[in-house]
């Protein structure tokens, strides 16, 4: 049998050093040497550490819990309903701050409006068939899962666009691997 409660302690004083004053979460502890890192409350160290905290069974409770659900809320930008952050595609960053959300039995504030085209099963196909699915499948695929997951959560899709994104999936997955597009 394996204990990991010196694992799981040194994890959560990780994501500890990380809380910052006004409940939220950063992401960077220190700059890097290109300067290009963005310090201070940042949405996927928001996202990250309710992710952790939950896995972790030291979700937060009381105020902290709603001070680090406010932050996440109030990184949503309100005209496009999009969550952004400079490491990570828009689509792949809003399904992360909306399945944190989740945590907290939250939705997004806004209506996600920066992807309204792809409420339709045209635009939702014109994604998925136009991701880089050879030369980036990684960042790509992010996108991919990505839609659907910040579509879903956010009460945004009804069952038929659901039924529309498997069913491009069953039709278009490599049935060899099990994963990725055909070709």
């Amino acid at each position: 049998m394996w204990n990991l409660d010196l694992l799981r302690d040194r994890f959560l004083a990780i994501v500890e050093r990380h809380h910052l004053p006004d409940g939220s979460y950063c992401r960077w502890l220190w700059q890097n040497d290109a300067g290009s890192r963005e310090l201070g409350a940042n949405e996927y160290g928001c996202a990250d550490a309710a992710n952790l905290l939950y896995t972790f069974c030291a979700f937060p409770v009381g105020d902290a819990r709603e001070q680090l659900k406010e932050s996440l809320l109030s990184m949503q930008d309100p005209e496009t309903g999009l969550f952004t952050e400079a490491t990570h595609h828009t689509i792949h960053t809003t399904a992360h701050c909306i399945a944190a959300l989740e945590l907290f039995d939250a939705k997004p504030r806004h209506l996600i409006k920066g992807l309204a085209e792809r409420k339709t099963k045209a635009g939702l196909y014109d994604l998925l068939e136009n991701l880089n699915w050879l030369d980036d499948p990684w960042s790509q695929s992010h996108q991919g899962a990505g839609i659907y997951a910040a579509m879903t959560l956010a009460g945004e899709t009804d069952l038929v666009w659901q039924q529309d994104y498997f069913r491009w999936l069953w039709e278009n997955t490599d049935p060899t691997y099990g994963m990725s597009r055909i070709g």
